[in-house]
């Protein structure tokens, strides 16, 4: 008897007829349809998407992978390597991923719009919830909840209702669109321990580093200074404990194994390897200084 399997299908049809697939084919059957279904999902979201704009690791949360491909992490000074096997690490998705996201799936038919609902439980402390409501329908197929305080990287009342805003709209797009939580984090920039990066909020304690103590801040402020254009957003800038802790491990990851120990070399190795840039959150707005390799 001549059998044709019709693709994603869960009847075989035959000389004789159609014949209905036993349940476990069937099962099989449907997990194969859905598995090409999200491939093909994943597939449009990342070509429509363009890294750097839509989504990324921001600064402070790089990846840093060794030879194969494990990733590095750093804590305390330690060195970690993590299997790729264990665990990958997701980028972050940005406002306008999660807008593109929305919009690409609005082309295909699913168009979603955003509906908030805020609170403010205290002062300060700002709670959105976002809603995915059908356009045609007004049925809600998803929601995602931001919180963010005011005071949190110098944001105004203003700023940060409109971060509580973003961050529950982004999660919304993740939990409600197919694939994208498969795809993408978000927010790890507020994360205690940046992904594959350097510890930002613990000092690196190490025989090579612990001498870069007593005089390193005054000196690092001295170069900042001179470093920032007057009247710029960033003219009178004082650095903060978390960017002088980032320093630091960034000079122990830059320099190996023989990183600077005194402050003046420390200060030293740092005008002429690197410079002083603008750091922005995923937002584009400037929160404080970073350093980077001139030859990065």
């Amino acid at each position: 008897m001549k059998e044709i399997k019709e693709e994603s299908s869960a009847v075989v049809t035959t000389e004789k007829g159609v014949i209905v697939l036993p349940t476990h084919e069937q099962a099989q059957v449907s997990i194969q349809k859905g598995a090409d279904e999200r491939a093909a999902f994943r597939k449009l979201i990342l070509e429509q998407l363009d890294k750097g704009k839509h989504y990324g690791f921001p600064h402070g949360c790089e990846v840093n992978l060794d030879d194969n491909g494990d990733i590095i992490q750093f804590s305390r000074g330690k060195r970690i390597i993590v299997p790729k096997e264990q665990w990958q690490a997701k980028p972050s998705l940005y406002r306008d991923g999660a807008m593109k996201i929305k919009d690409i799936f609005a082309s295909i038919g699913f168009s979603l719009r955003p509906e908030f609902e805020r609170s403010m439980p205290q002062a300060g402390l700002y709670i959105s919830v976002c809603h995915l409501v059908g356009v045609d329908d007004g049925k809600i197929y998803g929601e995602g909840q931001g919180v963010f305080k005011a005071g949190t990287k110098s944001m105004d009342d203003n700023g940060a209702s409109q971060m509580a805003d973003k961050r529950a709209f982004v999660a919304a797009c993740r939990w409600t669109y197919p694939c994208v939580s498969e795809l993408f984090t978000q927010d790890m920039e507020d994360g205690k321990i940046p992904t594959g990066a350097p510890d930002r909020n613990e000092p690196l304690v190490t025989d090579q580093s612990a001498n870069i103590g007593e005089g390193f801040s005054s000196l690092l402020q001295d170069w900042v200074d001179e470093s920032i254009e007057p009247y710029s957003p960033l003219d009178g800038h004082t650095i903060t404990n978390d960017e002088i802790k980032n320093v630091r491990c960034q000079i122990t990851m830059w320099c190996g194994e023989n990183p600077p120990e005194t402050p003046d070399d420390a200060v030293a190795y740092l005008k002429e390897n690197a410079e002083v840039l603008p750091h922005e959150d995923a937002d584009g707005h400037i929160v404080g200084v970073r350093f980077a390799q001139k030859d990065c």
